[in-house]
């Protein structure tokens, strides 16, 4: 099962986003579980394999960065959504970019 980790600031326009990417994974049959939180409740990375902000919460990417460092997730990579899928709520083009990432991983 493929872990993913939103942020934003209030963990509510991400939500949106969570269930676009959610339907997009089960169109491809990919097994997910998705949880948006906002940026201040985030503690560590648990057991998720990445962890995404929303373009919104860029600022806070060294921070988070470095929480995730503190707590064992040296390797687990970092993503920014880009703007524009954003503010389009393009959950299938931020998955693919997200499956992406981990490819690389």
């Amino acid at each position: 099962m493929l872990k993913i980790l939103i942020m934003c600031m209030q963990g509510m326009s991400t939500s949106v986003l969570e269930n676009k990417m959610r339907d997009s994974a089960v169109s491809r049959g990919i097994d997910i579980s998705l949880r948006a939180i906002p940026t201040h409740e985030f503690k560590g990375v648990d057991d998720n394999d990445i962890v995404v902000l929303g373009p919104q919460v860029k600022y806070a990417e060294k921070d988070i960065r470095k929480k995730m460092d503190a707590t064992g997730g040296e390797k687990i990579p970092l993503y920014v959504i880009e703007a524009q899928d954003f503010g389009m709520m393009r959950g299938d083009v931020v998955l693919t970019k997200i499956l992406k990432v981990l490819e690389k991983k």
